[in-house]
């Protein structure tokens, strides 16, 4: 994570680096053109010896190819920050982007503390006596299945609602993204709240049979939350909303977790560790139906637009 922050903030000076390599490189190889015979009797006067000044028509070039240059770095710059302004000023892409980060947090949070909550969970009872490989493959080999399985549900279920749209509401950005906004949300609390039933329960099958359910339904969010993320800005925006979303799921998500769950697990026994991390889904329902209320609000006014330009076109 923090070679990439450093990158992100290198990138300024890489670019001023690119400016003053192009212009030094633009004045030795027009210098090295002007030595040439055809160069020569083009750019220079004709009593102009080797080794002399460079002629006004010489100069002037340099510095047209200098400008040339300069402008395109200028662009380039003016190019990055244009479509991070783009991306932030999307309230969809910022909720649903921070809930992604929540949402990571406690994925991530559940393949670091999930085995040990296998081995230190009801320790009195000899059911839940499980050594760390055994709670290691239990727990990941459910993890593994239902978010393969999750992931594929989630976008078969997508794709069904995508080919109920028209042609017309399929170009529309907010419209696109109604069905994918809705599912997050109950697909996120659902799951969530049978992973929080699953952690009372006193026998190992009922856990892990609950937890595949939950976890079964809280992987079926991966292919809309990258819907969203992407129709939410516009469509030259669509890369740079990936990649932002990326770094603020690490930075608020995925990376942080791990450290304050071993810090609560130190303080308060496994179950509530595991409750309060579940919990922490909370956010990623309170902001993807934020998310909701702004696609619906917006794809409504769209819906409005669209059907007052088919009637125009009929009458």
């Amino acid at each position: 994570m923090i070679p990439f922050i450093l990158i992100a903030l290198k990138i300024p000076d890489r670019l001023n680096c690119h400016e003053e390599q192009a212009t030094s490189s633009i004045r030795d190889s027009t210098t090295k053109n002007a030595s040439l015979p055809g160069e020569t009797e083009r750019l220079l006067s004709v009593n102009q010896s080797p080794g002399a000044p460079l002629s006004p028509d010489l100069n002037a070039e340099v510095d047209n190819r200098l400008e040339q240059t300069m402008n395109v770095s200028k662009a380039a710059k003016s190019s990055i920050w244009t479509e991070v302004k783009g991306c932030i000023s999307s309230p969809v892409f910022l909720s649903v982007t921070f809930g992604y980060a929540s949402y990571s947090a406690v994925v991530a949070g559940l393949g670091f503390y999930g085995p040990l909550f296998v081995q230190s969970n009801r320790p009195c009872d000899s059911r839940w006596n499980f050594s760390q490989t055994s709670a290691d493959l239990y727990f990941g080999g459910s993890v593994v299945i239902s978010g393969v399985m999750g992931t594929v549900l989630g976008g078969m279920w997508l794709d069904r609602k995508a080919r109920k749209l028209t042609e017309a509401a399929r170009d529309n950005r907010l419209i696109r993204i109604v069905a994918p906004s809705s599912a997050i949300l109950w697909q996120v609390a659902v799951g969530g709240a049978i992973c929080i039933v699953a952690a009372y329960m006193k026998t190992p099958t009922a856990f892990f049979a609950l937890l595949f359910v939950g976890q079964l339904f809280i992987f079926m969010c991966t292919a809309g939350i990258n819907l969203v993320i992407n129709w939410s800005v516009r469509t030259e925006f669509r890369s740079m909303a990936l990649a932002m979303s990326v770094l603020i799921l690490h930075a608020f998500g995925d990376v942080p977790s791990p450290i304050a769950i071993g810090a609560l697990a130190d303080v308060v026994s496994p179950r509530m560790t595991m409750v309060l991390t579940l919990g922490w889904l909370g956010w990623a329902v309170l902001l993807w139906a934020i998310t909701c209320v702004l696609v619906l609000r917006g794809a409504g006014e769209a819906r409005k637009i669209l059907l007052r330009e088919s009637t125009n076109v009929y009458e």
